[in-house]
């Protein structure tokens, strides 16, 4: 185990990667099956899904920001909160010191989508 964390060991890697980070909680007046359903079509639609899994309300997976090699993963919670549906998205990808914001706008590419769905439009918090 490096003693400096993991940002440390990718910058010993190569000290021009670094991974960009971006998180953001969305609380729906929905079902959580039914944000779950609208997730995985809109990670669908703009890239691929890796792991989906209904009983702990996780979904995983990639999303495309141009060419092959540019892609920003994304991970989604779903969790049932005070009669809402709680959406938690967490957005990295490593990427060149100079190009960096690609989580930042995997995840805003995603929650533009989410709410452009008219079924969540109940949103009540971000």
């Amino acid at each position: 185990m490096c003693p400096y964390g993991n940002q440390a060991l990718t910058e010993l890697r190569d000290p021009m990667i670094m991974q960009s980070q971006a998180n953001q909680t969305i609380q729906y007046e929905t079902q959580p099956s039914v944000v779950a359903q609208v997730c995985q079509e809109v990670l669908a639609r703009l890239g691929k899904i890796t792991t989906a899994s209904i009983e702990s309300g996780i979904i995983a997976g990639k999303i495309g920001l141009g060419g092959d090699s540019e892609s920003a993963f994304i991970t989604l919670w779903i969790s049932p909160k005070d009669r809402k549906t709680e959406l938690h998205i967490q957005c990295h990808k490593e990427e060149m010191l100079v190009a960096s914001g690609g989580a930042q706008g995997a995840l805003a590419v995603f929650t533009a989508k989410l709410g452009g769905d008219p079924r969540l439009a109940g949103q009540t918090s971000q």
